[in-house]
């Protein structure tokens, strides 16, 4: 099996991995109802942004390295501006479950064209 295979194969049992990243907007609005009440740091969209950054690798697909530098920046500008978290959770969760829709998208053509 190539490399491609891999990812292939990857891209196909996982949906392109959207409904991870759907999973994980889903969370990410939850963590900003939370956050109305309570307060956190907004650096965890930066560490969550430098994880999707190796999910290319995975999928093959380079619409992770936007999704991760969208986080990152997100974040280093939520930190900058001093935002409250619940700022932070509600864009980390509109980015994520925008994006999921664009990979379980691209997912679904590329299942299309295999099949």
């Amino acid at each position: 099996m190539t490399f491609e295979d891999a990812q292939k194969d990857m891209n196909t049992s996982y949906c392109g991995g959207g409904t991870g990243v759907l999973a994980s907007g889903v969370i990410w609005c939850l963590a900003g109802i939370v956050a109305l009440k309570y307060s956190y740091q907004s650096s965890m969209l930066m560490i969550i942004g430098v994880r999707y950054l190796i999910f290319n690798t995975l999928y093959g697909t380079k619409v992770y390295w936007i999704l991760g530098a969208l986080l990152m920046i997100s974040g280093a500008l939520c930190i900058y501006l001093a935002s409250d978290f619940v700022i932070g959770a509600f864009i980390g969760a509109a980015l994520e479950i925008v994006f999921a829709v664009v990979i379980l998208n691209q997912s679904k053509n590329l299942h299309l064209k295999i099949t």
